[in-house]
């Protein structure tokens, strides 16, 4: 799952939860648009901008995969692909 771009919401297990201090809530949770993802964690625009700025260096942080308990956000899947008759169909034309 590509995570890129999405704004997610982060659920941290206890070790991940000491480990952010203030940035998580009571809730155990922050959320973060992610920036970027590889086999260490999340790489994700510092909790509280809620948008990358326009110019200049932007601050980010790793959310290391050992942390996540979960990651929840929206997902919109992609439309199938139409199918195509099989064999004549009257009415349409040959690609």
């Amino acid at each position: 799952m590509n995570l890129l771009g999405n704004t997610v919401r982060f659920h941290l297990t206890e070790t991940g939860q000491s480990q952010f201090g203030r940035i998580v809530s009571k809730k155990g949770s922050f959320q973060a648009v992610v920036l970027g993802a590889d086999d260490l964690g999340a790489w994700v625009l510092f909790p509280g901008l809620p948008e990358i700025p326009a110019s200049g260096k932007v601050p980010v942080m790793l959310v290391k995969w050992e942390y996540v308990l979960t990651a929840v956000f929206e997902f919109q899947p992609e439309p199938s692909p139409s199918k195509r008759g099989m064999g004549f169909v009257p009415g349409q034309q040959e690609l």
